[in-house]
């Protein structure tokens, strides 16, 4: 009577023909099998390791008269990471991982002028943090979302008005935008250019926001004025010393030509 023994299947982990425990497989001495492919997720079937009787060649068992047992190995598969950063720079966050990685946090891109709001990927609408836990699987996208940044420029026209108001003018704008300075005024002054603090680049009249507030205060010269006399001769102006210019800051009481000119009449 031909011997009878039993192949022991053990998937390890996974499935084989649809079952996750053993599986006894049993046939007549000399019987030969094709066995199948088992499944692990996030694994790479490898080979069997043979325990016990019975001859194996690559996925070909054949009986012996003892039983015998099979265990599957596995590699981890390896899945890729992509990221879609629009415009940001990261660093440190991985490019692949496998299903026995630990979990990975990713880290938040920046982005000059901007917040970043979260990742989104496909399914997640709404930008959030990033964790793949320990036992994911899966090649992966994730895209960056950013809020552009607003910054504020305070305009002093220091005394003078700028756009007919006189204190502090306030102008948000966005982070990279350009504007152009309108001209302030004072009385009795000329205006000659801005001083800027603080953030923001300037340029003759073009001011560009950038990652800060900034305040540009006006400078100015001042103005003279000519004074002119009718009716008296050189000499008499020279004998009352009389002022020929003067200033909006200059305050300036003329004599009285009458009671002076007798002097030198």
């Amino acid at each position: 009577e031909i011997i009878k023994s039993t192949l022991t299947v053990n998937p390890n982990g996974g499935i084989y023909n649809n079952n996750s425990g053993l599986t006894y497989l049993v046939n007549d001495y000399g019987t030969i099998i094709s066995l199948d492919t088992p499944v692990k997720e996030g694994y790479t079937f490898t080979g069997w390791t043979l325990t016990g009787d019975g001859s194996l060649s690559g996925n070909t068992y054949t009986y012996s008269d003892e039983d015998g047992e099979i265990s599957a190995n596995y590699t981890p598969k390896t899945y890729t990471i992509t990221y879609n950063l629009n415009g940001g720079d990261v660093s440190g966050n991985p490019e692949s991982y496998t299903i026995e990685s630990n979990d990975i946090t990713l880290n938040n891109p920046s982005k000059t002028g901007y917040t970043f709001l979260g990742w989104t990927w496909e399914g997640q609408d709404t930008p959030t943090s990033v964790t793949i836990a320990k036992g994911s699987t899966g090649n992966r996208t994730y895209t960056a979302n950013f809020e552009i940044n607003k910054y504020t420029l305070t305009v002093n026209p220091n005394g003078g008005t700028y756009n007919n108001i006189a204190g502090l003018t306030y102008i948000e704008n966005d982070y990279g935008t350009v504007i152009t300075l309108d001209t302030p005024e004072r009385e009795g002054y000329t205006f000659t250019g801005w001083t800027l603090d603080g953030d923001g680049s300037l340029s003759n009249n073009i001011y560009t926001y950038e990652t800060g507030n900034g305040t540009v205060t006006a400078n100015y010269t001042i103005d003279t004025y000519n004074i002119t006399y009718d009716g008296l001769n050189d000499e008499e102006k020279d004998f009352l010393n009389l002022p020929i210019s003067y200033t909006i800051e200059d305050e300036i009481i003329l004599p009285t030509p009458s009671n002076r000119l007798d002097d030198i009449s």
